[in-house]
């Protein structure tokens, strides 16, 4: 029962934790983090969506099932399984049962919640990691009582998500009626070539995959399940190793407001122009002015030294309404979305009113200074 797993001491021991800290940061902010942290980014992104971080009730299904591949290629068994034996009334384990309700509840609770991101649910990750360990278990056991083409399906998708991988990317830099499918759907092609050698991550999933089928077809379910393991830790290994540190070149948030913030008089602050990444205020070490009124971009680009980010799109709705010349200070591409990301300042102004560029040569890497 709840009782039988001590919710009081368990309560104590997260405020002997946690407590602490909370205590002395609200007492560094008089108070205000405490207000913002539990008032506005709990109550307040539960009640309301904030950052525009919305979806409907079954958010989470989606977003889970791509969050927790590989293994999710046998979420369809494994809920099958459980939901089988709670419906019939049929004996299922404490401890599986225990599961079910921590996934159950976890997910539930943020899926009528009004903000949602994929990390939310990642404390039901445990939680799901068991009952499909526990299926997995029971396939090699007593493989009678489980229909065979639950594994193979699961693998087969393992395997057709590797051809995926592999195919995705090229088929992003075709072109129908002169456009690239990439700008179709609305991501940077600019950045595409670079982009290939991801390609490389889809042979782990469909030579692990191809095995793992043939080792099924000779009824060996134990290496099977090895292979499957295998597979599955070097694709995350790929995918979040060299796949993301790739990714990751192509992310100028920081580089763009460092220089923002390297460049703009003493006086002045970083600010954007219907753009905005809220790591923007930890790379700038202040906060992050966000401008949406052309009247009161203006203002701020009139001010003595300084400066202004803003996407490509957002240049051309300010130039459509303004008559304040922009000169372009930086641009990089604006990775995954099309046209670039710019840092600009009014144009003509005197040397003496904005500080000078650093020198090409200790430009963050990757930076390109106009």
């Amino acid at each position: 029962t709840a009782w039988n797993m001590h919710p009081f001491l368990a309560i104590a021991v997260v405020l002997i934790v946690a407590g602490p800290w909370f205590a002395l940061v609200g007492w560094k902010t008089n108070g205000k983090f405490l207000v913002e942290f539990f008032g506005t980014h709990n109550v307040g992104r539960f009640l309301q969506p904030m950052e525009n971080h919305r979806g409907p009730l079954w958010y989470y299904i989606p977003v889970t099932l791509v969050g927790f591949f590989p293994w999710s290629m046998f979420a369809v068994p494994v809920a099958w399984r459980t939901l089988h034996d709670l419906w019939t009334s049929k004996s299922i384990q404490p401890a599986r049962l225990f599961l079910f309700c921590w996934l159950v509840v976890m997910v539930g609770f943020f899926s009528i919640a009004s903000t949602k991101l994929p990390s939310y649910v990642l404390p039901a990750y445990p939680a799901l990691a068991l009952l499909t360990a526990s299926w997995l278990v029971d396939w090699q056991i007593s493989r009678g009582n489980i229909w065979a083409g639950w594994p193979l399906i699961g693998t087969s998708i393992f395997a057709f998500v590797g051809v995926g991988i592999l195919v995705a990317i090229p088929v992003l830099g075709m072109k129908v009626n002169d456009q690239t499918i990439a700008s179709l759907v609305n991501l940077n092609e600019d950045v595409l070539g670079e982009t290939l050698p991801l390609m490389s991550i889809g042979l782990v999933p469909l030579t692990f995959g191809i095995a793992a089928i043939v080792l099924m077809r000779r009824r060996s379910p134990e290496w099977a399940s090895g292979a499957i393991a295998v597979g599955s830790a070097l694709f995350c290994v790929a995918l979040l190793g060299f796949g993301a540190g790739r990714v990751d070149r192509h992310q100028f948030t920081a580089d763009v407001t460092r220089e923002a913030d390297h460049i703009r008089a003493a006086d002045t602050h970083v600010a954007t122009f219907c753009y905005f990444q809220p790591s923007m205020v930890f790379y700038s070490s202040e906060p992050v002015s966000r401008l949406f009124e052309i009247e009161e971009t203006e203002t701020h680009l009139n001010t003595s030294g300084s400066t202004l980010i803003m996407t490509s799109e957002g240049q051309a709705v300010f130039e459509d309404k303004s008559d304040v010349p922009l000169e372009v200070i930086a641009s990089r591409p604006n990775f995954p979305k099309p046209g670039n990301l710019l840092l600009v300042r009014r144009a003509g102004k005197s040397p003496e009113a904005t500080p000078p560029i650093r020198d090409a040569a200790v430009q963050p890497a990757h930076f390109e200074v106009q």
